[in-house]
């Protein structure tokens, strides 16, 4: 049991430090959104290039995976969530945050499914339904975690895009 563990440890922590990251970006976007007087379907759309991304990438993510491997997607798909939230804190613009959503989506989902598969290639039978366990924690404690970051920073600037 602590063998599967140890060969997941820094899986996890690559998950808790990806999902305080995104937790945080997830909240200061709308924030940041509503500081800049966009309109509510303005706020809509860009949350829609959140969700054509996510689907986008559900279909092309496998195929990567196949291709070059779970380290090196996970990799690129880290770096291409990484450049969308800072581009969101340079770039303010609505036009260009739904492209920047739209990437973010992308590399979370994508990422999902490689954290995900990688998983379950390293867990046994005997304990599959622990580390999933643990796994989902990780992903929502990072995320809550992320969410209460907001205070170290001003959402009209751009401190939390790079925190």
């Amino acid at each position: 049991m602590l063998a599967s563990l140890a060969s997941v440890f820094s899986l996890m922590v690559s998950t808790l430090l990806m999902m305080v990251g995104f937790g945080l970006q997830s909240y200061v976007i709308p924030v940041r959104s509503v500081a800049e007087n966009w309109s509510t379907l303005t706020v809509s759309v860009i949350a829609t290039g959140y969700t054509v991304g996510f689907t986008i990438s559900c279909v092309v993510t496998p195929k990567f995976v196949l291709r070059v491997g779970h380290v090196r997607v996970f990799t690129a798909l880290i770096t291409l969530l990484s450049i969308a939230i800072l581009l969101c804190g340079l770039i303010v613009d609505w036009r260009a945050w739904i492209v920047f959503r739209a990437i973010a989506g992308f590399a979370i989902s994508g990422s999902y499914l490689v954290i995900e598969s990688w998983l379950n290639e390293r867990v046994t039978n005997e304990n599959r339904g622990l580390l999933f366990s643990l796994y989902l924690i990780t992903t929502m404690v990072g995320t809550i975690g992320g969410q209460y970051m907001v205070p170290l920073g001003d959402p009209t600037n751009t401190s939390l895009f790079m925190l």
